[in-house]
């Protein structure tokens, strides 16, 4: 059902920036009128209600463009390691919150910040009870650490396959290490954690109300193929319809989606299947990202997901089946797999095909991206945290690293993520990071060179966000004709310091013209 308000006495933000505009009406879930307060008196309003918003701007809402909904959702319970700067400290924690459980899960663990800088082992973990089963995955979401335990429940031939791709280790008495890496989370953990209900499906408003609050009216999320199907019945209920999901399957779901005949922007307004998502390459914090160079602390380059043939194979796919492509590729080595493979084809794609993160560029690869129309969803907020592992593991490379300012000179289209749950949902962190550039416990910011502008910032999180769907969706602009997804602002961010992010938020956000968050006290 379709909804119809007026907000007025404000300023509304267009892609100019602010405008001259005070109010928007939005009638039947979509944007009728944009003017000032005397445009106002003349359009007929008939029983639409009307709000005053007293002053404050009015932006559209918010398009977090790559995050994994499920995981945020099933990471609200688990145990957060993500403050701790020792692996004795973070051990110190679990055993003060194991007691009587069955299952311990929680994520966040980072080595790279912690003082004995080594990956966690099973034998870290002995202190646990032997009916205790843990899980605890890094920060950056391509590593777990586990216990003997857990380990005891992984399918034999299953742990076989991920020792011959080298995703689990060893150790010298034939155990495993009880680290995980990449293709394994999903190939060992996600059978065992299919059965652990998560509760987005049967109570979703309790957790998309933390979107509301930062002003998000739309995600794009990463999905198995099983996640898809549900958030397809749960958004048969009109009454169980939040925010506007984009979902991306992960590519090893991809004889399913086949089967079920998917093709990029099948679907509607409320939920979109937008195509599959493919690895190229891992993250920084596990080192798992593909260098052309190998990591300063030692001689690995990362690690490479997908071959050449295998690849192309993989894009030829996707592409007759009519499959758009989110393709993750953080390092270096990885984007250029890619670009290479594009120059491969030697033709332009009949589907979109958008980068992921693409954290580390150089000119050339900047260029190239631009010469294939490329766009990228990227992920400011991770520069807070990462300034020092990057420094350690790329050293002088990281001057390529989270380069904004040269993407938007190349005029290559990006739009912003939060990557949640690995980084927080709040939207003004990545926008902070992407204006300031000043890390964590630092006064000074990181290659300012590679600032953009804040009106910048802002359309990337919303237009160019939009953009990336590839489905030429009428939103994330304040705009006659488009789609009726709006928020107020708590504060002029156009005045205030932006150190304080923190405290900026959504007063009163709305979808399709319906009120979904109030902090007004109307």
């Amino acid at each position: 059902m379709a909804h119809s308000i007026c907000l007025h006495n404000g300023r509304i933000y267009g892609l100019q920036g602010l405008q001259d505009a005070t109010a928007v009406v939005i009638d039947e879930g979509i944007i009728r009128f944009i003017g000032n307060e005397a445009m106002l008196r003349h359009y007929d309003l008939g029983s639409i209600e009307k709000i005053d918003v007293g002053g404050r701007i009015i932006f559209p809402g918010f398009i977090d463009s790559h995050i994994h909904l499920t995981e945020w959702a099933r990471r609200r319970g688990h145990l957060e390691l993500n403050s701790f700067r020792s692996l004795k400290e973070t051990c110190a924690y679990i055993a003060d919150n194991a007691e009587d459980k069955e299952w311990l899960i929680g994520g966040g663990w980072n080595q790279n910040a912690w003082k004995e800088q080594r990956f966690p082992h099973r034998h870290d973990l002995n202190f646990l009870g032997p009916g205790t089963k843990a899980i605890f995955y890094s920060k950056d979401f391509h590593s777990a650490w586990v216990n003997e335990a857990l380990i005891n429940l992984f399918d034999f031939s299953d742990v076989l396959q991920m020792l011959r791709k080298g995703y689990i280790q060893r150790d010298a008495d034939g155990q495993l290490s009880g680290l995980l890496r990449e293709e394994a989370l999903t190939v060992l953990l996600d059978p065992l954690l299919k059965t652990r209900p998560v509760d987005i499906f049967d109570h979703p408003e309790k957790y998309f109300s933390d979107f509301y609050q930062h002003g998000i009216t739309s995600v794009h999320t990463m999905e198995n193929f099983e996640n898809y199907q549900n958030y397809l019945s749960l958004y048969q209920y009109e009454h169980h319809r939040g925010l506007r999901l984009g979902i991306y399957i992960y590519n090893s779901d991809s004889k399913q989606v086949f089967e079920h005949g998917l093709r990029y922007g099948i679907g509607g307004e409320w939920l979109r299947f937008l195509g599959l998502k493919i690895f190229i390459d891992g993250a920084l914090g596990s080192q798992t990202a593909w260098l052309r160079k190998p990591y300063e602390t030692g001689i690995h380059h990362g690690k490479k997901l997908l071959h050449s043939d295998a690849l192309k194979k993989v894009i030829a796919q996707a592409e007759s089946h009519g499959c758009a492509l989110a393709v993750h590729a953080i390092g270096d080595a990885a984007v250029e797999h890619v670009l290479d493979i594009l120059d491969s084809f030697g033709r332009e794609l009949r589907v979109p095909l958008r980068i992921e993160h693409a954290q580390l560029l150089d000119n050339g690869l900047i260029e190239r991206i631009k010469d294939h129309n490329i766009h990228c969803s990227v992920n400011p907020s991770h520069l807070i945290d990462d300034k020092p592992i990057a420094e350690l593991h790329w050293g002088e490379r990281s001057r390529g690293a989270f380069p904004y300012r040269s993407l938007k000179i190349a005029s290559v289209s990006f739009g912003f993520a939060s990557d949640a749950p690995v980084e927080d949902i709040h939207p003004w962190k990545g926008i902070y990071a992407a204006v300031m550039r000043i890390p964590v416990d630092d006064t000074q910011p990181w290659y300012p060179e590679e600032s953009i502008r804040l009106t910048d910032a802002i359309h990337a999180y919303t237009y160019y966000s939009a953009q990336l769907s590839g489905c030429n969706e009428k939103k994330g602009v304040l705009a006659l004709g488009y789609m009726g997804d709006c928020f107020v602002c708590n504060q002029d961010v156009f005045q205030i310091s932006l150190s304080s992010w923190r405290d900026i938020r959504s007063v009163l956000t709305i979808i399709r013209g319906k009120i979904v968050y109030d902090e007004m006290g109307r």
